[in-house]
This record gives C-alpha cells, structure tokens and sequence, in this order.
C-alpha cells in the first residue's frame, strides 16, 4: 500500500504569499540535473502570467541545492510562491523502474494527489 508518509524527507516554504482564491498551482517534478531547467520555466511562467501562481518542486538528490535563488524571479513577478518537496529516494528503490523515468518524475506522479493544494 502507498504511505505518503515516507514519501518525502522534507517540505520547505521557499517563499510564500497570502492565499487567493484565484491562486494557479504549477508542479515540477525533477531530479538535482534539471532544476536549473524549471527556474527557465518558472521565469516563462511568470514573465507572461500575472494571476498568483504557487509552483510545487517535487526533488530529489538536491539537498544541498540552494533554493533561495529562485527568490530573483521577483523582478519579472513578485506574485509567486514555491514550495520544494524533498523526496525520500529510498522510498522508491523498491518499485520498478525504467530508464525513462526519474525517481522525481515517479514520485510526481505518486504525490500529486496528496499535495494539499
């Protein structure tokens, strides 16, 4: 059975902002390669949207990512929130895998249904 549980070994409010109702949310799933990719993507995001977005990072092997740098997507849009989602990569080493997929991409795929959005 899915715990969601051990799914994750951390969640981390990056920035935050005042709840809306209008509020989009966005999920990235990916692993400590493609981070940099979804900071190209957010910044997209943001410089063609101006309703309040929330971007979920679902991550793995990126602990020792520093975070905080998305915080200069400010200057295109100040409102955005991120929350990182550390994945507990153990969690999966159980389940099958194919070359295709990332631990990230599966475990995005795993805990979107839980996320409280």
């Amino acid at each position: 059975m899915f715990d969601n549980e051990k799914l994750l070994t951390s969640v981390i409010p990056i920035r935050t902002h005042q709840p809306a109702a209008t509020v989009q949310h966005i999920v990235y799933a990916a692993d400590q390669n493609y981070i940099r990719h979804i900071g190209t993507s957010m910044l997209s995001v943001l410089a063609n949207n101006r309703f309040p977005i929330h971007f979920h990072l679902l991550v793995s092997g990126s602990e020792n990512y520093d975070f905080d740098i998305f915080n200069q997507l400010e200057n295109i849009n100040s409102n955005y929130a991120i929350t990182v989602y550390h994945l507990n990569t153990d969690y999966f080493s159980t389940l099958q895998t194919t070359s295709y997929f990332t631990i990230a991409c599966t475990a995005g795929c795993a805990y979107l249904p839980y996320l409280a959005i």
